[in-house]
């Protein structure tokens, strides 16, 4: 396997040494972005709430460069693909070419004239598993291009013309989060996120634990779940109370206004609006280095994601109450936008080991399949 140099992420590291093994040449330029785990605060991005994901160090690298005009030729090595064609403001309907398209579009969008290229994408991030690979995939494209044309662009603002590009031009209507954190992140600390005024700040994982990411053998394409249509039942609920987003929802008296919406509006504003005090709640269980608070946090999380969202699944139910019945663990969730991929647990760092392969083990015995693979532990022990 390739070893990256210091500082130099494996997936950047392979797809630069990939380059020059398929085209001959050296690349111009690599660049990278990490995919992230969201702690807590789901569904609560696209109404301006908080947030607090964790970068990941996996993500997805590319090398890149320059060619004539508009023209560009992208391979993808995960899987096999090439796409050639020319910018434009529109993209394809279906796979992984959509992602560098739509950033194309996005910056011509922005009165960028994005160069022709020649790309290679490679990636260490497990795709569909709710992680933020597509944004990893436009945030290091997006890093691409600007640095062919040499131009640098404020962290932040590449978030937003990510967030527009999957929004507009791929069609699924995500909020800032992914987008956010592959761009600003720094792994392996936890980021919080106000979505509306954009302010963050980092915060240190508890020392005494481990953040595991696991499998749970659904994948899913966002474009094709439930995902938008929770989006306009959320937007449907902020227009019954007169509210801009559901963000706006006051503190005193909230409980009364959503109780005054129909189903399937009202569950939807309850979970946003009890997500949003969990995130707050969670920002002070890192402060204050309560892992316990954290892990139960996550738990009601989890349950609202559940019954109140619908953006669970069976195999996710199961997973995440496994992990929850090991005393070794204080808390497990769904992470992201759910409707399968990946849990993110809490676990002790000196029992991380025995809680993950008990857990495991029980969960295929109940699904009559594989154990599932742990995507990610943070930090590294």
């Amino acid at each position: 396997m390739t070893r990256p140099s210091p500082g130099r992420p494996l997936a950047e590291a392979i797809a630069a040494e990939k380059f020059v093994e398929i085209y001959g040449q050296a690349p111009e330029l690599t660049t990278w972005a990490p995919g992230r785990v969201n702690l807590i605060g789901d569904h609560t991005d696209t109404s301006e709430g908080f947030v607090l994901p964790v970068a990941l160090g996996l993500g997805v690298g590319i090398a890149l460069r320059p060619l004539a005009a508009s023209r560009a030729r992208l391979r993808s090595l995960d899987s096999g693909g090439v796409w050639e064609g020319r910018w434009g403001r529109t993209v394809g309907t279906s796979g992984w070419e959509r992602y560098p398209q739509a950033v194309a579009s996005s910056l011509l969008q922005e009165g960028y004239d994005p160069p022709g290229c020649e790309a290679l994408i490679a990636s260490d991030l497990p795709m569909e598993e709710g992680l933020g690979s597509s944004a990893a995939l436009q945030v290091a494209f997006a890093r691409g291009l600007l640095g062919l044309l040499g131009k640098e662009m404020d962290p932040v603002h590449i978030a937003q013309v990510c967030q527009r590009a999957e929004s507009e031009y791929v069609g699924v209507r995500c909020g800032i989060m992914d987008p956010f954190c592959s761009s600003v992140g720094r792994h392996p600390m936890a980021i919080f996120i106000d979505t509306r005024s954009l302010e963050h700040r980092f915060l240190g994982l508890p020392s005494a634990c481990r953040v595991a990411v696991v499998a749970s053998g659904v994948s899913r394409d966002l474009a094709t779940s439930p995902y938008n249509q929770r989006r306009r039942e959320v937007e449907s609920a902020s227009r019954h109370l007169g509210l801009p987003n559901l963000r706006d929802l006051p503190a005193s008296g909230a409980e009364g206004l959503i109780n005054t919406l129909p189903s399937p509006e009202r569950q939807r504003a309850r979970h946003v609006f009890s997500e949003n005090a969990r995130v707050l709640d969670a920002v002070q269980a890192l402060e204050t280095g309560d892992p316990v608070r954290l892990g139960r946090l996550m738990n009601e999380s989890h349950v609202s994601l559940r019954d109140d969202f619908q953006a669970s699944c069976h195999e996710l139910d199961l997973l995440t109450s496994i992990l929850r019945g090991h005393p070794g663990c204080h808390g497990a969730r769904l992470t992201g936008a759910g409707f399968g991929g990946a849990a993110v647990c809490l676990v002790e760092a000196g029992r991380a080991e025995q809680v993950l392969s008990e857990a495991l083990s029980e969960y295929a015995r109940n699904i009559a399949g594989e154990s599932p693979p742990v995507l990610a532990l943070i930090p590294h022990p």
